[in-house]
């Protein structure tokens, strides 16, 4: 990837680490440096909670965590504490954990959050692709084949 916008901390997964752009995320001189941290990266065991307690208490209490990889790589009860105390500045989550939320969960109710019903893939370009595979799929079904791409 390239380098990333002054002022945006994205956290990643690639080769085995997670990454941010002042050194590894513990250390937490990206995210202390940093106006909006960007979730945009796998769910594996890596980064199952990537975010949490720590990590949101070294972000600026202005900041702005975003979320659109998944909903796990933040850890949510961490997230709605962090908000509530002003912690952090505000949060935007395409994805929850669990996805769906719950009528009740804090963090539809969490000060400064916004939450979308994990829209983020919504462009008719990403759609379009997704019908065409999906159409591709139903065929290979019906002819009795493979289909070319199976859900994991």
């Amino acid at each position: 990837g390239g380098e990333p916008l002054d002022g945006v901390h994205p956290v990643r997964q690639g080769l085995g680490h997670a990454l941010q752009r002042a050194g590894q995320i513990g250390e937490g001189a990206g995210l202390a440096a940093s106006g909006a941290v960007a979730g945009i990266c796998p769910l594996t065991e890596a980064t199952r909670g990537l975010i949490g307690e720590a990590e949101l208490a070294a972000m600026k209490p202005t900041a702005i965590l975003v979320n659109t990889s998944r909903g796990a790589v933040v850890d949510q009860p961490a997230l709605v504490r962090a908000l509530e105390t002003g912690e952090i500045g505000a949060a935007a989550l395409d994805v929850t954990d669990p996805e769906p939320p719950a009528p009740d969960d804090p963090i539809l109710s969490a000060p400064n959050c916004i939450v979308l019903p994990h829209i983020g893939s919504a462009t008719t370009r990403v759609r379009s692709q997704m019908a065409s595979l999906s159409a591709d799929n139903l065929i290979a079904a019906l002819d009795g084949d493979p289909m070319p791409y199976p859900a994991r």
